[in-house]
């Protein structure tokens, strides 16, 4: 439990510690006490928040330290996280300090004082967005908030789902062709019921490969599978079997999709591009 907190408690100190920066350097200009008081208050809650998320972050280590490859970026994020804790402790001190002796200070010194405060302030945002950055490179690398919560039937699917859309999108962008259709294959033997996949499967046939025939077979299989013909899915299948028909130059076949596609989805933008 302690170890699904360090998300929240990051997110937290991330976003305090910048809000009390802005807040003293407006102090510098509006001169009014209660600015510098809420900045300090925002320091205070920062530092707790930060020192709770890198206690939950042992937890969190515990769960995840034998994900292949995790350990050298999970040293990285706890450098730059002990960097941080102790950088925001100090700035909550100094600017406690601040506030106790500025009126006993001359004006030279006073305004020394404050500029020390900010430029450690800066300092510790930066040392605690950069530890954020590491965490979340941690979470979208080596996806180690699967690790972290018990896993179930249902997270397991959503990570295979992440994992695969995700190499698709890099294939893509290499335009590995063969590689594409080989992962396609892959999927389909993975995850035979994600519609989503076939979808995008049939799509890459007939935009690719220029094989609509072989795109129109996986479309009657997907909505073969799919239960209700008024869902997102059965929607997209229907424009993906409509683009199939153009690249056969059917005729007959377009005109009955779009009849399909009027009937079940009358407010489809898709349907509006293609009646005009």
């Amino acid at each position: 439990m302690f170890a699904e907190l360090h998300p929240f408690l990051a997110h937290f100190s991330v976003a305090l510690l910048p809000a009390g920066i802005l807040v003293l350097i407006i102090y510098r200009f509006a001169h009014q006490e209660w600015l510098l008081k809420a900045s300090f208050s925002l320091f205070v809650l920062s530092s707790v928040a930060l020192l709770l998320s890198y206690f939950s972050g042992g937890a969190v280590e515990e769960l995840v330290e034998k994900i292949p490859g995790v350990k050298g970026a999970i040293e990285e994020h706890e450098q730059w996280g002990t960097i941080a804790k102790w950088s925001v402790f100090s700035l909550t001190v100094l600017t406690f300090l601040y506030m106790q002796f500025k009126d006993s200070l001359l004006r030279f010194n006073q305004d020394a004082s404050y500029y020390v405060v900010l430029v450690v302030g800066l300092w510790a945002s930066v040392a605690v967005i950069l530890t954020g950055r590491l965490g979340g490179d941690l979470v979208y690398d080596y996806a180690v908030a699967g690790a972290v919560r018990k896993p179930s039937a249902e997270s397991i699917q959503r990570q295979m789902n992440a994992y695969f859309y995700t190499k698709l999108e890099y294939l893509k962008e290499k335009n590995d062709i063969p590689a594409i259709y080989s992962l396609f294959r892959e999927i389909e033997v993975q995850l035979p019921d994600n519609t989503d996949f076939r979808i995008m499967q049939a799509e890459f046939l007939f935009q690719q490969l220029n094989n609509p025939t072989e795109a129109l077979n996986i479309i009657k299989q997907v909505k073969e599978l799919l239960k209700d013909p008024q869902s997102r899915q059965y929607h997209d299948a229907l424009v993906a079997e409509y683009k199939a028909y153009v690249a056969l130059a059917d005729q007959d076949g377009q005109t009955a999709v779009k009849k399909r596609l009027a009937e079940l989805f009358p407010d489809s933008p898709y349907l509006k591009t293609i009646s005009r």
